[in-house]
């Protein structure tokens, strides 16, 4: 008899099947269909089983356990369905490199074990073409290799007391004459004062008999002390004597006070004397009196007030209907930049002039100076300059590259001359050189260099070289060109040629050539092949050519090279030309 709750785990769905079949039938077939599982058994007997899921049959189990019931112990990835526990799992491919058997031989990748490797760049400064040619300060750094241009004026150093260095140009105002040079480059002005000067301090002044000098004698004699200060007038100390205060002074407390008075809580209890008199109603009426258009009746109390006649401005409040009568001065307003007001009287002083009205209308006076008198002083009013003493110099429009070199004591005529560099003194610092630009020249910095490494430029900003390796791409001629080379015999006349192409590559002054010549028909053509060069060679080198007959004979192929062209001949020297002969040879020659 089977158990009824004997269950199998089923592979449809992840699902568990309520029911399949008895322990003595076999299954023979199962099918799944809307959650239902159909299994046909030898038997005949078709089952229908409801699939139930893990969680269920999990639940199931629990049951069955505590009835009494027993089911079948499930693997753990019968219920997981986790690969890891999964017993007896093949060993699988790791999927690293070194595990893979059968790898083939890979390219080790150094330049060395490279196969078909190029020509390289000797990397010598000589066998590179298009090098600049650089100026001689380029290389001496030296202020005399200077020959044309002019310094930019931010190159200039500054002057100072012992060293030169560049000013700025300015012009002097009415009246005025340089005193200095700042350290800024700045030329100072002032309008020369008349008379001597001044002594320059206190020391150089004798003293007189109403302003004194300080002396500390002097001051000390000056004060006294009385009462609880001392003053001891030969060292200059104030000492104190304080006095002995009360306790109140210390503490501040009413209860400390001494002979307090007896103090009413109210007027009331304090009895009215002959100064401060209380309030009556009798006395605050007898207290006032009225005039002119008030009228008072002191038992009543009552004021009554008559309303005189108003003047127009009364009503009108307009200073035009003020006629008679003089503001006072208290009732002008103060005047400010943009409004009139009240202004105090001044009393003239020769030679002074009005300057300006306070906002509080009072007016300020000074004695012109020359910078205030309008017009121009006549040159006849201006004294020649001499070498010692100031004097009007005429006016000078100047020229480029000129500069004053004098002035003349009798006219006041400047002169010029362009300066040399021989007239500079010392030596211009690199931060005197401007930087070089793409149009200009500048200064250049120094550099040592280092193996293989060539200019390729100059900073705009610091005047600093770039270095670089060449690579083949930045070689002049490094890419192959194509060209067709002209063909003839050395004797006789070649009747007809086939393809006929050229190709060669020029690094500096190395020609490297591949020919491929193709003879249809000789004809009478006879003693070698001539084939013309793309780039002319140089006469005096020696160069030889290697190639092959690659249509009949496969034999080698020898030759020469000359200024403009290859004799190509077969090795044994003889003429290599024949009807469908294909000639194919290298050659590598020094460029004229």
């Amino acid at each position: 008899m089977a158990d009824p709750y004997k269950v199998y785990r089923s592979r449809i769905s992840g699902r568990v099947p309520t029911q399949m079949a008895a322990d003595d039938e076999a299954v023979l077939g199962i099918q799944e269909a809307d959650g239902l599982l159909f299994t046909r058994t030898t038997s005949g007997t078709l089952r229908i089983s409801r699939l139930i899921t893990p969680e269920e049959y999990q639940a199931l189990v629990a049951g069955i356990g505590s009835g009494g019931g027993s089911l079948p112990t499930l693997a753990t990835v019968a219920t997981s369905g986790q690969y890891a526990d999964l017993i007896g799992r093949p060993t699988l491919f790791s999927g690293s490199y070194a595990d893979l058997t059968g790898k083939p031989a890979l390219f080790s990748g150094a330049y060395a074990d490279l196969t078909g490797k190029p020509a390289l760049f000797s990397g010598a400064y000589a066998d590179l073409t298009g090098k600049p040619t650089f100026a001689a300060v380029a290389t001496s750094g030296s202020a005399s290799d200077l020959s044309t241009g002019t310094l930019l004026a931010a190159r200039l150093p500054l002057p100072t007391s012992t060293t030169l260095g560049g000013v700025k140009s300015s012009t002097a105002g009415v009246g005025q004459f340089a005193t200095g040079i700042g350290t800024d480059g700045v030329i100072t002005y002032a309008t020369p004062a008349g008379g001597g000067s001044g002594p320059a301090s206190t020391d150089a002044l004798p003293e007189g008999t109403s302003n004194l000098y300080f002396t500390q004698s002097r001051a000390r004699a000056s004060i006294s002390a009385t009462g609880s200060l001392a003053y001891n007038a030969t060292t200059g100390v104030l000492s104190y004597t304080a006095p002995t205060l009360a306790t109140v002074a210390t503490t501040g407390q009413y209860a400390d006070l001494l002979g307090k008075p007896t103090i009413p809580s109210t007027t009331d209890g304090l009895t009215e004397g002959t100064t401060n008199l209380y309030f009556t109603q009798a006395r605050a009426r007898a207290s006032i009196s009225a005039t002119g258009s008030l009228a008072y009746n002191s038992t009543t109390g009552v004021l009554s007030y008559t309303a005189p006649t108003l003047a127009a401005i009364a009503t009108s409040g307009s200073a035009s209907d003020l006629t008679t009568g003089t503001v006072p001065a208290a009732r002008l307003p103060a005047p400010t930049t943009t409004t009139l007001g009240g202004v105090q009287a001044k009393t003239a002083v020769a030679s002074q002039f009005l300057t300006a009205i306070s906002t509080a209308g009072v007016p300020a006076s000074a004695q012109p100076t020359f910078t205030d008198i309008s017009g121009t002083a006549s040159a006849a009013q201006l004294p020649n300059p001499t070498t010692s003493a100031k004097g009007g110099v005429q006016a000078n429009a100047g020229a480029a590259s000129q500069f004053v070199t004098g002035i003349s004591t009798a006219t006041g005529a400047l002169t010029f001359a362009q300066p040399a560099f021989t007239d500079i003194s010392g030596t211009a610092s690199a931060a005197q050189l401007p930087n070089p630009t793409t149009t200009t020249k500048g200064g250049v910095q120094a550099n040592a260099g280092a193996a293989n490494q060539f200019v390729t430029g100059i900073s705009t900003s610091t005047g600093a070289l770039t270095f670089a390796q060449p690579s083949i791409s930045n070689i002049s001629g490094g890419a192959w060109t194509t060209y067709t080379p002209t063909v003839t015999a050395t004797t006789g006349t070649l009747t007809t040629l086939g393809t006929v192409s050229g190709r060669y590559q020029q690094l500096g002054k190395i020609v490297f050539l591949l020919c491929d010549v193709t003879i249809t028909t000789n004809g009478t053509a006879g003693n070698g092949i001539v084939v013309t060069l793309p780039v002319a060679a140089l006469t005096s080198s020696l160069s030889a050519i290697s190639g092959r007959e690659a249509a009949s004979t496969g034999k080698s192929l020898g030759g020469t090279v000359n200024a403009s062209q290859v004799f190509v001949y077969f090795y044994d020297g003889t003429h290599p030309g024949s009807n469908g002969a294909r000639l194919i040879f290298t050659a590598i020659y020094e460029a004229a």
